[in-house]
């Protein structure tokens, strides 16, 4: 609405006829009505805006038009006049019309506007800071000058740039997230929900690792909270990479650094605001040198050695002390340093120490030992068998764990257990004797013990007696060896079939294997070294003779089964089984050789069944209608 209103005075009916004025008597003449201004200028289109009307010459009983549509109006003064604005359908200003009873009337022209709601769009950007001092464009359509804007509580500047624009200076307000409200100055609102954030500062609540080594970078992990796009991480005044994972949790790196010592951490974000978190990251001091080890360490007295030192921690130009003396050293790696060994002559432990050009150094003691020649007292057992295999143990001084031993110029397999001790397998040898044992060290010295370890010759069993000497095809017959050297038996055959087999002093006992036919057959025993002795016909495997059943007890019982009953006769063999009816029954043991017991199976009351015992060979005994299933027994 334009701020120039266009006031029109209407002249009365006397300045329409001058000429009668003069023939009439002179009376005072009503003052014509005069609009000032309007109190309120604009309104909504649903009408019902209060309007005061400032002016003089209002009479009591005049009458406002708005757009030439009269409206209720209240006289409160010659100099003011109030209505209610009308609903309208189209915006824009309207006319202002007051007319006195008389007639009289002034109207103001454009003096009131019917305005749209306002609507809001945006505002750009969305966020500020919690201590303000920033600004915002807020965007919309039909804003007004004058509007008030609220942000949550706040109340920022207002600089009005037209319908479209209203231009902000945005205050210090509480960190949230906040409605954006615009109130033109007729009364109507719009209202954007939840479209400002003030930020409130971030902060650090952890760093890890919270330390790192000065030679290298360190990735850290920066835990909090307020962290925004775009913001930057500075340790000790340094910005380092950092990548925003989210709001709580930014990943940099602590770069490498020359100086030690804990430093301050600090994230900025875009908007100014920052978190600082002192003594957050700490760079290590460098950490002296530390020997762990040196390899040979084991070296021969007298000589001079390289070996090489392993630790950590070495600086190139670092120094070494071999037994407290100067030693010439090369530097490898911060892991390793290779050293020259004085030819020292005593036995014993020695000491190594490394100094870096810092000054930081540190000693290993006893890092390897000088020896002399290794020394051999005793070997147990003194002799074992030409065909070799037997364990024996060396005890002395000075083996080593590379050590090599010998026994009669051969090579035995050995196994290093202390460098006082050596278990070791005796080779074999074609001839029997006492021999040398030597232990060589990997430097060459050695020890021996002459004619230390005797081969005795291969021994042969001698079989002197048997018995029995007979039993059947069955097998299952113990049979007792008498003789010698039966310690040394590995295997014993009869017929050509292993037996199992016990040796005791000179007996030897096995027992028989199953044959299918009768006949004399071999006996063989072979030892670990590959003799055999043989007994020829030694044993005779005779016919098994038919079982035979002479009672049963007892000889009746249950229908349904599971009676105990025994059978006694001849010649029940080993795996015999016995049969009622002609079915195998579930449950039978061959107690001995005349004995069999067994459990009935269940059978048809009043029945008599038949039992018979069945040999492995197919031999069998049938006693007729000798089990009867009576059912008192039930």
């Amino acid at each position: 609405m334009t701020e120039e209103n266009e006031k029109v005075e209407e002249p009365g009916p006397e300045l329409l006829s001058p000429s009668t004025e003069a023939s009439k008597p002179s009376v005072p003449h009503p003052v014509p009505p005069v609009i000032e201004k309007l109190r309120t200028v604009a309104g909504p289109m649903g009408g019902g805006t209060h309007v005061v009307v400032e002016g003089s010459g209002f009479a009591d009983g005049c009458e406002v038009k708005l757009d030439r549509v009269p409206v209720k109006t209240s006289f409160l003064s010659p100099t003011e006049l109030s209505f209610a604005t009308l609903p309208r359908n189209l915006p824009g200003p309207v006319d202002v019309d007051v007319i006195n009873p008389d007639g009289q009337r002034t109207l103001l022209i454009r003096a009131f506007e019917y305005c749209m709601p306002p609507v809001l769009t945006g505002i750009e950007p969305g966020h500020a800071p919690e201590t303000g001092g920033t600004r915002a464009t807020l965007l919309g359509t039909d804003l007004r000058p004058e509007a008030e804007v609220r942000i949550g509580a706040s109340r920022p500047r207002v600089d009005y740039r037209g319908p479209t624009r209203i231009d902000l200076e945005i205050v210090a307000h509480p960190a949230g997230t906040y409605d954006v409200e615009l109130v033109n100055p007729d009364g109507q609102e719009a209202r954007l929900e939840a479209a400002f954030r003030y930020d409130g500062r971030p902060r650090i609540a952890q760093v890890v690792p919270d330390h790192g080594p000065l030679s290298a970078t360190t990735r850290i992990a920066i835990d909090g909270e307020g962290f925004r796009t775009g913001c930057v991480v500075y340790l000790g005044g340094t910005r380092i990479p950092a990548e925003l994972e989210s709001s709580t949790r930014i990943v940099a790196t602590a770069l490498a650094r020359e100086t030690h010592g804990p430093l301050s951490l600090r994230v900025s974000n875009t908007d100014g605001l920052d978190a600082e978190r002192t003594d957050a990251f700490r760079y290590d001091a460098p950490a002296g040198p530390r020997v762990a080890s040196l390899s040979p360490a084991r070296i021969p007295c007298g000589r001079e050695h390289k070996a090489i030192v392993s630790g950590e921690g070495f600086a190139e130009g670092c120094s070494m002390r071999v037994g407290g003396a100067p030693s010439p050293a090369r530097f490898i790696s911060s892991g390793q340093v290779e050293v020259s060994l004085p030819p020292l002559d005593r036995i014993g432990w020695v000491d190594v120490e490394v100094t870096n050009p810092d000054m930081q150094s540190h000693r290993l003691e006893a890092a390897y030992e000088l020896q002399g020649p290794p020394q051999l007292a005793t070997i147990h057992p003194r002799e074992g068998s030409a065909t070799g295999g037997d364990m024996v143990t060396l005890n002395g001084l000075g083996f080593d764990r590379r050590c090599e031993v010998s026994i009669g110029g051969f090579p035995a397999k050995s196994t290093w257990e202390a460098d006082h001790t050596i278990r070791a397998v005796a080779p074999p040898r074609a001839v029997a004797g006492a021999v040398d044992v030597v232990v060589t060290n990997p430097d060459g010295q050695s020890a021996s013990l002459e004619c230390a370890f005797t081969y005795l010759a291969r021994r042969t069993p001698v079989i002197t007696g048997i018995d029995p000497k007979t039993g059947p095809t069955t097998g299952g017959t113990g049979v007792l060896l008498r003789g010698e050297n039966f310690d040394a038996v590995a295997d014993v055959r009869v017929g050509g079939e292993r037996a199992g087999f016990k040796s005791r002093g000179g007996e030897l006992a096995f027992v028989t294997p199953p044959r299918g036919s009768e006949g004399a057959v071999d006996v063989e025993l072979r030892t670990r070294d590959g003799a055999i002795t043989v007994h020829k016909n030694a044993f005779h495997y005779s016919p098994v003779p038919p079982p035979a059943i002479r009672s049963l007890t007892p000889n009746r019982g249950n229908p349904g089964g599971g009676t105990e009953v025994t059978i006694v006769g001849e010649h029940f063999a080993p795996g015999a089984s016995v049969l009622v009816d002609g079915e195998r029954v579930a449950v039978a043991k061959v107690k001995d050789a005349s004995t069999i017991v067994f459990t009935t199976p269940s059978g048809e009351a009043g029945a008599m069944a038949d039992v018979a015992v069945r040999s492995p060979t197919g031999q069998q005994a049938v006693v007729k209608r000798a089990f009867l299933y009576d059912p008192r027994y039930a």
